[in-house]
């Protein structure tokens, strides 16, 4: 009997699962250090040292995740990135991969010291409490040096070079490649110590682009799969153009991404202002709500696999399709309703921060709040009357929160926040994006 040998997975494939693990990693590490650790409020030796001895098993795990098992990705990245740019940019190709190569190198580096270390803290502590935290302040200055925590001098230039690479060549999209120039760009300024302050521009454009992609994802997303669903009950038919049900479920699952990153980004700042909001507004966008998103996409690539395995099946299995067909889009509806409390509620905790705060205009405050409530009013109209989510009455509920996100989005990439607002702010660790960036993603 011939056996067809199983195809390897490409040089791309891989890449692109480095790249998700990169994503993934950053997502987890930035809520972990700022939050659970709460590591920027930790100044003092001693309390840097009970730290280490209360969480050294957390601790470890991070390193070991966001640094060693990083770097590893950001190696393989490299070389696929590389690879796939070497045609056209055969040098630019080069110098890319190698310098990834240095830069995940020392990644690994920074990791291992700090875990290495960290050992040999923990135990000299039970002896030397002094002499233990003294080590510790000089073995975080060469981990942090390793990995980045006083500016971007490896990242922003590798980025720099990809996104000139890519626009030259054409083998990326053109958009991901002027964004990556002006990531590139701030992370090359963060060097230089009086204009440090460029992380926070450098946040608050990575909090403008994300509002943009995620909701224009997610409008795509409703399209995309609209078109496909418009009689669900007729699973051939859905089995004819799956492919735009799958592009829906992945744009869903971007939005979910996008907006799941803004309250990351932006709870540093926040917290100082409001602690209780700042940590609400984290917990709901950024953990639930992709948890919801989630949710939502699963009925969509179900219903995936449920019309290609339909023209195979006959009898009592192919006449419950349909219904099965139904079920799974009433889930994804139930799914869309959590998902539009949590949305909400996690809006209001922003937006009666923004208002307290001024941090932008108070009339942009204002227009999020009312906007956000008229978005949660659309729940019930769908859950008691039980009128069609896709009725033009919630559409013109919705439009309110969409205009705003996409005014606000635009603000911060051309405005950013109140300048005298932040400067009024007395001094403290809560914002501190160039090291949270540094120690928790690199």
């Amino acid at each position: 009997m011939e056996h067809t040998p199983r195809r390897l997975p490409s040089h791309q494939h891989v890449g692109g699962i480095a790249a998700l693990y990169l994503a993934i990693a950053y997502l987890v590490a930035i809520p972990y250090f700022l939050v659970v650790l709460n590591y920027q409020e930790v100044v003092t030796p001693a309390a840097k040292l009970e730290l280490l001895v209360n969480h050294q098993g957390d601790l470890y795990l991070f390193n070991l995740l966001a640094y060693v098992v990083f770097g590893l990705g950001l190696t393989v990245l490299a070389l696929a990135l590389s690879h796939r740019l070497r045609g056209e940019t055969p040098a630019m190709a080069h110098v890319i991969a190698g310098w990834g190569i240095i830069w995940s190198s020392l990644l690994i580096a920074s990791g291992a010291i700090a875990n290495i270390g960290m050992e040999y803290v923990v135990t000299l502590q039970q002896v030397d409490a002094a002499g233990a935290a003294g080590a510790w302040q000089v073995i975080e200055s060469i981990a942090d040096g390793l990995g980045g925590a006083g500016g971007e001098a490896l990242g922003g230039p590798w980025v720099l070079l990809v996104s000139l690479a890519g626009l030259r060549s054409q083998r990326l999209p053109r958009a991901l490649n002027w964004l990556g120039i002006v990531m590139g760009m701030a992370g090359l300024i963060s060097n230089i110590p009086p204009l440090r302050e460029s992380a926070v521009v450098f946040g608050l454009l990575i909090i403008g682009v994300l509002y943009i992609i995620g909701t224009v994802a997610g409008i795509l997303s409703v399209v995309a799969a609209t078109l496909v669903l418009s009689a669900p009950e007729e699973v051939a038919r859905i089995a004819s153009d799956d492919n735009r049900l799958v592009v829906g479920a992945l744009l869903v699952l971007t939005m979910g991404l996008a907006l799941a990153l803004i309250p990351i980004v932006l709870y540093p700042l926040a917290r100082k202002y409001s602690e209780p909001l700042a940590l609400g507004y984290l917990v709901f966008r950024g953990a639930l709500e992709p948890l919801a998103y989630i949710a939502m996409a699963i009925p969509w690539l179900a219903l995936v696999s449920l019309s290609r395995g339909y023209g195979q099946v006959g009898g009592a299995d192919a006449a419950a399709a349909p219904a099965l067909s139904m079920g799974l889009l009433a889930a994804q509806a139930a799914a869309n309703n959590v998902l539009v409390i949590v949305f909400s509620l996690g809006g209001l905790m922003l937006y009666t921060l923004l208002y307290r705060s001024r941090l932008v205009p108070r009339w942009l405050s204002v227009w999020g709040l009312v906007a956000i409530c008229l978005h949660l009013a659309t729940v019930f109209f769908v859950l008691f009357p039980r009128i069609d989510p896709m009725a033009p009455t919630l559409l013109v509920l919705n439009l309110p929160i969409l205009v705003q996100e996409m005014v606000m989005a635009v603000w911060l990439i051309v405005r950013g926040f109140s300048a005298s607002v932040i400067a009024a702010t007395p001094p403290g660790p809560g914002y501190d994006l160039q090291t949270a960036h540094g120690r928790a993603g690199n």
